[in-house]
């Protein structure tokens, strides 16, 4: 029983200590550090350098609210209207959901393609592998995540097939090229597809984009309006 109350004992003041050192390192980090930012994450359409702020646009997903964000923090002369990039900030007093002034924190540019009309052949050729595991609408974007082998100098294409612009639900393909060359290593890779020009016609109900996905059988979507 003596070896059993000891060590109960010793269990109870290990507790202790561990409880006295957490407390300890706990004040230590209230006196040492500020509250972090609120942060928030969103993919967006940089709109331009006005006046003293650059402008953003985000589009929920389908058809949901659109909202405009502006930051004192300029983007560089090389970003161009239209360039759609990821963007993480401190949304500030109006919360994440609606417009206003935000302090961005950083971004990074998505690779950004505008849909092009060619003869079928064409279309359907564009059709390299991507190993896809979420795509998406938001407004007139398509934005496809895939895990792509890293390599220099790759460039993303949409096509949409001109047999097929008047059927109602035209058919859209998702491609990717780069040089040849060893490619040990993957990354997911965001890339986001303006098709304003197809979606906005009046007889389109929807479009139906093809990627030759390996992640799965699932190699078409439909996106209706």
């Amino acid at each position: 029983m003596k070896t059993i109350e000891k060590i109960r004992r010793i269990a109870f003041m290990t507790v202790i200590a561990a409880l006295t050192a957490a407390m300890h390192a706990s004040c230590n980090s209230d006196d040492d550090n500020e509250p972090a930012a609120p942060k928030a994450e969103a993919l967006v359409t940089f709109d331009g350098n006005i006046g003293e702020n650059a402008y953003f646009t985000y589009l929920s997903k389908d058809d949901g609210p659109t909202l405009t964000l502006y930051s004192s923090r300029k983007m560089p002369e090389d970003i161009n209207k239209g360039q759609r990039m990821v963007i993480s900030y401190n949304p500030g007093t109006q919360g994440i959901n609606n417009s206003g002034m935000i302090e961005l924190m950083s971004y990074r540019t998505v690779p950004t393609e505008v849909v092009q009309v060619v003869p079928t052949a064409e279309a359907q050729a564009a059709n390299a592998a991507m190993n896809l595991y979420e795509i998406y609408r938001t407004g007139t974007y398509i934005n496809v995540n895939a895990t792509l082998p890293i390599v220099e100098g790759r460039t993303f294409s949409i096509y949409a097939d001109e047999a097929t612009m008047e059927s109602g639900m035209p058919h859209l393909y998702v491609t990717t090229t780069a040089p040849t060359g060893d490619a040990p290593y993957k990354l997911a890779v965001l890339s986001s597809y303006d098709i304003t020009s197809v979606w906005r016609n009046p007889s389109v109900r929807g479009v139906t984009v093809h990627i030759n996905n390996t992640s799965s059988d699932t190699k078409t979507f439909e996106f209706l309006k």
